[in-house]
């Protein structure tokens, strides 16, 4: 009787841990799966530019348009300052943002819809990358996808407390860039739309609006009268062509499973334009055979995306497994910012760039996952069709990520000059001096002297009176010269002045090493010079 009677009160606890392991495991693999892929290789690369703007960002604070992350980033180096650590700060974030867009495709859809985004932005090359490096991009999408979610709640059960988290969630995002501040648009049109009968929600959105303004009074007017706006819009913007309509569908795929577009129609056009050799043999090229076949999946993997957003925003027969009213709701949210951004580019200069885009697409995965739950439910073959190009273009995107590197190696270059640095050795850095302490001094362990040549902004000249005045105390040179060069790479009557200041004009290149892609002008130059000897 009493075993009877324990077991009967056991069983509802019994299902009641189901339930929730059942809610919450598979999300928990989801998160420690994400977490690992972000992990690999995490402090593998050296810094690229944009990183070392961000810790200089963080230790002048100087960034009054972008504060947030740059003073997140300040406390983050009080514990440590290794490239792995300092990356960490935005592989939290990203993890963060995996989980709330779980969330928001559960609650406004199914667990497996949340379940398929979150896998989605697991995988993602693109969300990989910005996970591993030193900016704020990752923690942008959060709290962008934060608000949201919060938004989502108040929709369903309006609280004023809701109100104030949406609100404040809003004005961090505006603090972590600017360009966050389009979100507003399409949570004004649809908490007008909800609460267009209730005037007292309507003012609380008001209230809620000033509040954002007051958060972001100080970075708007720095943006706009300081210069920051026009600066970049006429600056490096506007070096960017404008969208063409291939460059706006190709940014599907880039969000979900990017592989290096770019370069794979660099490769085709090269071979479309070489016809030296002849057209036919041009084809039957190996390397050129692998980039058409890779282009080609590229294209069906990019019309089996558009073809799961038009399913997942259609309505038809046996259509009722989502509320078309929340799907509505996520559609908003992602396309209302990318036409707001479509009409910047367009109007401006083009601000259409995978990582200013990062905060919009945790919708298009959820509405990417339900098109594929939808599928999967009516189309079972096609639903398998779509998951194995799916496995077989993010496998390639993830092996382009991890074995490609796109970011300058001062971390080779420095090991190079210590195994083969001998006494008597000096080491002279033509880089920007505001990075010299970022680049190869950050990495090099020898125990040569090292110089920076600290050339002058454009147009001020640089000739062998500059030289002697900044290395004037260099000691003199007994062995080898190790000129490390990065930015100021392709004037080689520059390069060649420097080893005739500092070494005279009998010297002699004995090495010379590329660090990073060749074909990128971020690559770093390594040159061994010594005094030529001549024989009496």
């Amino acid at each position: 009787m009493n075993l009877t009677g324990l077991t009967i009160l056991k069983l509802p606890i019994l299902n009641i841990t189901k339930k929730q392991l059942s809610q919450w495991l598979p999300i928990s693999l989801i998160l420690i799966f994400a977490t690992g892929l972000r992990l690999y290789q995490l402090g593998s690369e050296s810094l690229w530019v944009d990183e070392m703007f961000s810790i200089l960002g963080a230790e002048k604070l100087n960034q009054s348009t972008r504060p947030l992350y740059f003073a997140l980033l300040r406390v983050w180096m009080i514990f440590g300052t290794s490239d792995a650590w300092l990356r960490g700060l935005a592989l939290l974030f990203g993890i963060g943002s995996i989980f709330f867009t779980y969330q928001l495709g559960r609650r406004l859809a199914s667990q497996p819809v949340g379940l398929i985004a979150a896998l989605l932005m697991t995988f993602s090359p693109l969300f990989i990358n910005h996970s591993q490096e030193i900016r704020f991009y990752t923690l942008s999408t959060f709290l962008c996808i934060a608000g949201t979610l919060i938004l989502s709640y108040l929709f369903e059960r309006p609280s004023k407390i809701l109100m104030g988290w949406w609100a404040f969630a809003r004005a961090l995002a505006t603090l972590t860039t600017p360009l966050n501040v389009l979100m507003l648009i399409p949570d004004i049109i649809l908490f007008s739309w909800r609460f267009r009968k209730e005037r007292r929600w309507l003012l609380l959105l008001g209230k809620g609006l000033m509040i954002i303004g007051c958060f972001s009074l100080v970075p708007a007017l720095v943006l706009i009268f300081g210069g920051s706006f026009s600066d970049y819009m006429n600056g490096g913007a506007s070096n960017y062509p404008k969208p063409s309509i291939g460059k706006i569908i190709s940014m599907l795929p880039r969000f979900s499973a990017s592989w290096g577009l770019k370069e794979l129609l660099a490769s085709v056009q090269v071979l479309s334009q070489n016809t030296d050799s002849g057209l036919l043999q041009n084809i039957l090229n190996l390397n050129h055979i692998t980039n058409i076949l890779h282009l080609l999946c590229y294209t069906i993997y990019t019309i089996v995306l558009i073809g799961l957003l038009v399913i997942a925003l259609r309505n038809g027969k046996g259509q009722k497994r989502f509320s078309s009213g929340q799907l509505i709701w996520v559609a908003t949210w992602g396309f209302l910012p990318t036409t707001a951004i479509l009409f910047i580019s367009y109007v401006f200069s083009t601000i259409w760039i995978p990582r200013y885009l990062l905060f919009i697409a945790p919708y298009l995965f959820i509405l990417l996952a339900v098109g594929i739950v939808k599928v999967w439910h009516q189309w079972r073959s096609l639903a398998i069709f779509m998951v194995a190009a799916y496995i077989f273009t993010v496998s390639s995107g993830l092996v382009n990520y991890y074995t490609n590197l796109d970011r300058p190696d001062f971390k080779r270059a420095a090991q190079m000059i210590s195994i083969n640095e001998k006494p008597g050795d000096v080491i002279v850095a033509h880089i920007p001096e505001i990075f010299h302490d970022y680049s190869v001094a950050r990495y090099y362990q020898g125990k040569a002297p090292l110089y920076n040549t600290k050339r002058p902004p454009l147009p001020q000249t640089f000739d062998r009176v500059f030289i002697k005045q900044k290395l004037g105390s260099l000691p003199p040179i007994t062995g080898n010269l190790w000129l490390t060069c990065w930015k100021f790479c392709d004037n080689q009557e520059e390069i060649n002045l420097i080893f005739e200041a500092l070494v005279g004009q009998d010297f002699h290149v004995q090495t010379q090493k590329i660090f990073g892609d060749p074909k990128v002008s971020d690559s770093v130059k390594v040159f061994q010079v010594t005094r030529t000897v001549t024989k009496s």
